[in-house]
Protein backbone atom coordinates (compact mmCIF):
# COMPACT_ATOMS: atom_id res chain seq x y z
CA UNK A 1 0.00 0.00 0.00
CA UNK A 2 1.66 3.25 -1.08
CA UNK A 3 1.78 6.37 1.05
CA UNK A 4 0.27 8.31 -1.84
CA UNK A 5 -2.74 5.99 -1.76
CA UNK A 6 -3.05 6.33 2.00
CA UNK A 7 -2.75 10.11 1.90
CA UNK A 8 -5.31 10.20 -0.90
CA UNK A 9 -7.84 8.33 1.18
CA UNK A 10 -9.99 10.54 3.22
CA UNK A 11 -10.85 9.60 6.74
CA UNK A 12 -12.58 8.67 15.94
CA UNK A 13 -14.42 6.96 18.99
CA UNK A 14 -17.07 9.05 21.09
CA UNK A 15 -15.77 11.92 23.17
CA UNK A 16 -15.94 15.63 23.80
CA UNK A 17 -15.61 17.55 20.54
CA UNK A 18 -13.40 20.57 20.04
CA UNK A 19 -15.34 23.60 18.82
CA UNK A 20 -14.26 26.73 16.99
CA UNK A 21 -16.03 30.07 16.86
CA UNK A 22 -17.92 30.02 13.54
CA UNK A 23 -17.04 33.68 12.90
CA UNK A 24 -13.40 32.70 12.26
CA UNK A 25 -13.99 30.47 9.24
CA UNK A 26 -10.62 30.16 7.57
CA UNK A 27 -7.67 27.81 7.58
CA UNK A 28 -6.78 28.87 11.12
CA UNK A 29 -9.54 26.50 12.24
CA UNK A 30 -7.64 23.51 10.92
CA UNK A 31 -4.46 24.80 12.55
CA UNK A 32 -6.35 25.25 15.82
CA UNK A 33 -7.61 21.67 15.73
CA UNK A 34 -4.18 20.34 14.85
CA UNK A 35 -2.58 22.19 17.77
CA UNK A 36 -5.22 20.73 20.13
CA UNK A 37 -4.72 17.22 18.73
CA UNK A 38 -0.93 17.57 19.17
CA UNK A 39 -1.55 17.96 22.93
CA UNK A 40 -3.34 14.59 23.21
CA UNK A 41 -1.05 11.69 24.15
CA UNK A 42 -0.41 9.26 21.30
CA UNK A 43 -0.77 9.64 17.57
CA UNK A 44 -3.91 10.91 15.86
CA UNK A 45 -5.66 10.22 12.55
CA UNK A 46 -8.23 12.75 11.34
CA UNK A 47 -10.74 11.66 8.72
CA UNK A 48 -12.09 14.68 6.85
CA UNK A 49 -15.62 14.41 5.50
CA UNK A 50 -16.42 17.19 3.04
CA UNK A 51 -19.95 18.17 2.01
CA UNK A 52 -20.74 17.74 -1.71
CA UNK A 53 -20.66 21.53 -2.14
CA UNK A 54 -17.31 21.97 -0.33
CA UNK A 55 -15.08 24.80 -1.59
CA UNK A 56 -11.97 23.04 -3.00
CA UNK A 57 -9.86 26.09 -2.07
CA UNK A 58 -10.48 25.27 1.62
CA UNK A 59 -8.39 22.09 1.75
CA UNK A 60 -7.92 20.40 5.12
CA UNK A 61 -6.04 17.30 3.99
CA UNK A 62 -2.31 17.88 3.89
CA UNK A 63 0.39 16.20 5.93
CA UNK A 64 4.02 16.30 6.96
CA UNK A 65 6.52 14.65 4.60
CA UNK A 66 7.17 11.79 7.05
CA UNK A 67 3.52 10.78 7.32
CA UNK A 68 4.15 7.57 9.28
CA UNK A 69 5.93 9.47 12.07
CA UNK A 70 3.67 12.53 12.10
CA UNK A 71 1.71 12.99 15.33
CA UNK A 72 -1.38 13.99 13.35
CA UNK A 73 -2.31 12.55 9.95
CA UNK A 74 -5.16 13.99 7.90
CA UNK A 75 -7.04 11.86 5.34
CA UNK A 76 -10.06 12.44 3.15
CA UNK A 77 -13.13 10.23 3.33
CA UNK A 78 -14.17 9.29 -0.19
CA UNK A 79 -17.82 8.30 -0.56
CA UNK A 80 -18.16 4.71 -1.70
CA UNK A 81 -14.53 3.82 -0.88
CA UNK A 82 -13.84 1.41 1.98
CA UNK A 83 -11.82 3.21 4.65
CA UNK A 84 -10.93 0.04 6.56
CA UNK A 85 -7.49 -0.42 4.90
CA UNK A 86 -6.55 3.07 6.09
CA UNK A 87 -7.80 2.37 9.61
CA UNK A 88 -5.87 -0.92 9.60
CA UNK A 89 -2.67 0.80 8.46
CA UNK A 90 -2.93 3.45 11.18
CA UNK A 91 -4.32 1.02 13.78
CA UNK A 92 -2.22 2.53 16.59
CA UNK A 93 -3.82 5.99 16.33
CA UNK A 94 -6.82 7.71 17.90
CA UNK A 95 -9.22 8.32 15.02
CA UNK A 96 -11.21 11.54 14.69
CA UNK A 97 -13.80 12.90 12.28
CA UNK A 98 -13.67 16.49 10.98
CA UNK A 99 -16.52 17.93 8.94
CA UNK A 100 -15.36 21.39 7.85
CA UNK A 101 -18.68 22.18 6.16
CA UNK A 102 -20.89 21.45 9.20
CA UNK A 103 -21.67 24.04 11.87
CA UNK A 104 -20.77 24.21 14.64
CA UNK A 105 -17.35 23.21 13.42
CA UNK A 106 -15.97 20.41 15.57
CA UNK A 107 -13.80 17.34 15.57
CA UNK A 108 -15.30 14.29 17.25
CA UNK A 109 -14.19 10.71 17.73
CA UNK A 110 -14.71 8.69 14.56
CA UNK A 111 -17.26 5.90 14.68
CA UNK A 112 -16.91 3.50 11.76
CA UNK A 113 -20.13 2.79 9.90
CA UNK A 114 -21.83 -0.48 10.77
CA UNK A 115 -20.99 -3.25 8.32
CA UNK A 116 -23.65 -3.72 5.73
CA UNK A 117 -25.26 -7.11 5.45
CA UNK A 118 -24.55 -9.00 2.25
CA UNK A 119 -27.43 -8.93 -0.20
CA UNK A 120 -29.91 -11.77 -0.04
CA UNK A 121 -29.16 -14.52 -2.53
CA UNK A 122 -31.42 -14.48 -5.56
CA UNK A 123 -34.51 -16.61 -5.32
CA UNK A 124 -34.21 -19.89 -7.17
CA UNK A 125 -35.76 -19.73 -10.58
CA UNK A 126 -38.65 -22.08 -11.17
CA UNK A 127 -37.49 -25.02 -13.20
CA UNK A 128 -39.47 -27.24 -15.43
CA UNK A 129 -40.31 -30.60 -13.89
CA UNK A 130 -37.94 -33.33 -14.95
CA UNK A 131 -39.13 -36.78 -16.01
Amino acid sequence: MSLAWIAGQALGLGGTPFEVNVSTQDMYQRDYFESRLEMIPGKQLVIVRYAPNHDPDQEWVFNRADIDNANVVWAREIPGVDIQPLLDYFHDRNVWLAQPDVQPLQIVRYVPPAPTAPPDPPAPSPSAPTR
